[in-house]
């Protein structure tokens, strides 16, 4: 992936908050480039987010699409030794929260 590609993903992420409208388009970026997420992109990704079950489930067919992609793409990625324990520790949390055990 190029680095472009994830500072522009980083800049809207940081914005998302700022209106619907900027969150939509961080949402529409994202998936646009997931595809091509290596284990930075991934982690970048999961560290910009933010982790709070209200906000996730505002946004649940966004986040479920987008773990569903990153859980295949860590399956085949060769850097995933880029994946920080804080990464996976998100990821695992964003996955209690698809699964309704975090409220």
């Amino acid at each position: 992936m190029k680095w472009q590609d994830k500072g522009t993903m980083i800049f809207l992420g940081n914005k998302a908050h700022d209106s619907d409208e900027d969150l939509k388009k961080y949402h529409d970026y994202v998936l646009t480039i997931i595809d091509d997420f290596d284990g930075q992109a991934i982690d970048m990704f999961i560290t910009n987010t933010s982790i709070i079950p209200n906000e996730i489930n505002n946004s649940r067919d966004f986040y479920q699409v987008v773990y569903d992609k990153i859980t295949k793409i860590i399956e085949n990625i060769d850097d995933v030794e880029r994946l920080t324990l804080r990464c996976m520790v998100r990821l695992d949390y964003l996955e209690l929260i698809l699964k309704g055990e975090m409220k």
